[in-house]
């Protein structure tokens, strides 16, 4: 693999990693104001913590439930507390256990297609803090350093939870200031009497085999069968935490992300096996690219960048961008490449003998592993946030270290792989079989991609093959271009190509866009008689759609009550269907004409042939798509049509509109 190869692929990655951090700020206001600006010695105050959102966001309440039915979910509880090693002075307390939360709303949320009600902050929100101030407290200013912690979602998704800082100046002197009397109207005194009741006795001895409640000087770390506690802090502390860490990166070698390129690092350093010096060497750079990888992932999370490793599988480009890489690495070593593609495409392949592709390896191998974090690994990453800087960043290079020593031994002792065969049919085979696992793991990254892509995007799902189309365009005119230059010499041909290409090309993204947009817009109509819907508690979110989903017993109740009903007969894999779509029915003057009190229009989906559509096509004498078809008191028998324009659609419609014709009577003989 050349680095620079590898180093853009690092660098596009890293600079997703900040958008995490900027949109976590939007959306939610918190400000804090106290009771009273100043006080005398023995006056006891509230601070009110008031959350403010925007963009449709909630937050979890401090005691979050979960709904019925819904197995896996753990809502994030919104709190308040002070900052780190915060000092107050002598005779000031914050009662954080006596804090006053707000009663939470009923908030509609999204969990796939199904819709739940939950109880969140939704509105502005305010929540009590009381602070006691005893008479013996010191006069001065100060600062109370709190910290609220919650995580913002809106009805589909959820941004990274983040501490935010909200500091109280406060004044204990001669006189009592106050500060905005009506924003503590709600705010009930009786939290100091209940703070002022005797403590509660000591704490019956924790059973054995039970864990003991964490104190301040403890730190947790869930390794996913039991919970370690680990001092915070002396030498035994830190050394268990980084022995953590350490064997957390040896085991993230046996996750089914990294296993299937472990042979691969092996028959790699078996080509070397004539210079075990070089060989130690290689294995060594690819050491230093693992440590160098999760030291760039410690770093990023320990200045607040990135709020998880984890996070990172959440961007669709990160995980499209690993699969194309490792497809064209398995289809490499399946000899898929001997029909002559570019130099730049052998070039992506992993070269064990030199120091940039084992540091490009070590990279690599690294990076597969940021879905598959495996016990004491993903605890010694949740600790590290917990840390100064300077020992989160030990943390992750312990990590770094465990998952790089194996290489490292079998560098330095080729015996161990002595049972992998070097050359022969059965090295081919085992090549061949390591390449279609690499495709398999590309696959994972190419499916999880298109799923974080589907969640983001709700409305590209049904339109991501028009953009596979348009890649597989580009790729065919880049290619054409490529050759006629290779055969042809002369500039007028070669530009003529060129040419064509490129509006070939672009009409492809330009088609795939259309379509992306027209769905983007029919799913926002939807959701917005969703909300409506949901508002004026009916049951029909499609009544102020302007294209319902078809039933036959709603569209017949309509034809009944003598609306003009518009079917549009169609099927995603209709091309002529969509062409239609985009250059008559999503037209301004179709549209109004459809938007009319006494017009309802239908989607009539055939892409299944178990559609109930099926029947009413039928009926109309009809095979297939696309089929438009308007009913009306007007129209003795249905307007149906297969082709049609703007102006033969709302010229129907007005026909359709019109007073019955009474019966003809019948000629008498």
């Amino acid at each position: 693999m050349r680095l620079h190869t590898l180093a853009a692929l690092v660098a596009a990655l890293l600079s997703l990693w900040p958008l995490a951090s900027t949109q976590a700020q939007e959306g939610v206001t918190v400000t804090a104001a106290p009771q009273f600006t100043s006080v005398t010695p023995g006056q006891n105050l509230a601070v009110a913590v008031t959350f403010d959102f925007a963009k449709n966001l909630h937050i979890w309440p401090n005691v979050p439930e979960v709904p019925d039915g819904v197995d896996g979910l753990s809502p994030f509880p919104t709190t308040i507390s002070l900052a780190e090693g915060a000092t107050l002075p002598k005779g000031v307390k914050v009662l954080l256990d006596r804090v006053q939360w707000a009663k939470p709303e009923r908030v509609e949320v999204l969990a796939g297609t199904t819709r739940l009600t939950i109880l969140a902050y939704h509105h502005r929100t305010t929540i009590f803090v009381p602070v006691s101030v005893e008479a013996g407290a010191q006069a001065g200013p100060f600062t109370i350093p709190l910290v609220a912690s919650f995580q913002a979602c809106d009805e589909k998704s959820c941004l990274q939870p983040e501490d935010r800082e909200i500091p109280v100046d406060l004044l204990i002197g001669a006189t009592v200031v106050p500060g905005d009397a009506a924003l503590f109207d709600a705010f009930d005194a009786g939290a100091f009497a209940a703070a002022a009741a005797p403590p509660p006795s000591p704490a019956a001895p924790t059973p054995i085999g039970e864990p003991a409640k964490a104190t301040p000087d403890d730190q947790w770390i869930d390794i996913g069968i039991a919970s370690l506690r680990i001092p915070k802090g002396g030498l035994l502390g830190y050394t268990l935490l980084f022995l953590v860490a350490f064997v957390g990166g040896f085991i993230l070698n046996l996750t089914p992300c990294v296993l299937p390129v472990i042979p691969l690092k092996i028959l790699g350093l078996q080509a070397q096996a004539g210079s075990r010096s070089r060989m130690l060497y290689l294995g060594f750079v690819m050491f230093c690219g693992l440590v160098f990888f999760w030291l760039v992932i410690g770093a990023l999370i320990a200045f607040g960048v990135l709020g998880a490793v984890s996070q990172i599988s959440s961007y669709w480009q990160f995980n499209l961008a690993i699969a194309a890489f490792m497809a064209v690495m398995g289809l490499g070593m399946l000899g898929l490449f001997t029909v002559g593609l570019p130099t730049w495409v052998y070039n992506i392949d992993v070269k064990h003998d030199s120091v940039k592709g084992s540091f490009g390896f070590g990279i690599m191998t690294a990076v597969l592993a940021t879905p598959c974090v495996a016990p004491l690994a993903g605890g010694a990453m949740a600790a590290a946030t917990k840390f100064p800087a300077p020992i989160a960043l030990l943390i992750f290079a312990f990590i770094g270290i465990g998952m790089g020593v194996p290489y490292v031994v079998l560098a330095a002792y080729p015996r161990l792989v002595s049972w992998i065969p070097r050359a022969g049919p059965g090295s081919e085979l085992l090549k061949q079989v390591l390449g279609i696992l690499l495709v398999a793991i590309s696959l994972f990254f190419l499916g999880t991609s298109l799923i974080t892509l589907s969640a983001n995007y709700p409305y590209i799902a049904k339109q991501l093959h028009w953009w596979a189309i348009a890649i597989a365009i580009l790729f065919a005119c880049t290619w054409l271009v490529l050759r006629s230059w290779q055969i042809s010499r002369s500039a007028g041909a070669r530009a003529a190509v060129t040419l064509l290409a490129g509006l070939f090309a672009i009409t492809g993204f330009w088609w795939a866009n259309v379509q992306t947009t027209q769905a983007k817009t029919e799913w926002t109509r939807a959701e917005a008689a969703r909300v409506k819907a949901l508002a004026s508690q009916t049951n029909d979110p499609n009544a102020n759609l302007l294209w319902q989903d078809y039933t036959a017993a709603k569209a017949d109740q309509f034809i009944a009550d003598g609306k003009v009903v518009v079917m549009d007969f169609t099927a995603d894999w209709c091309l002529i269907c969509k062409t239609l779509e985009a250059t008559v029915q999503h037209t301004t003057g179709v549209e109004a004409a459809l938007a009319a009190d006494d017009v309802r229009s239908f989607k009539v989906d055939l892409t299944s042939n178990r559609a109930p559509g099926w029947q009413r096509l039928a009926a109309l004498d009809q095979k297939g798509v696309p089929t438009l078809a308007i009913y009306g008191p007007g129209l003795e028998r249905p307007w149906v049509r297969n082709a049609y324009s703007i102006s033969e659609v709302i010229e129907a419609i007005a026909a359709a509109r019109g007073t019955p014709k009474p019966p003809q009577p019948q000629a008498t003989r």
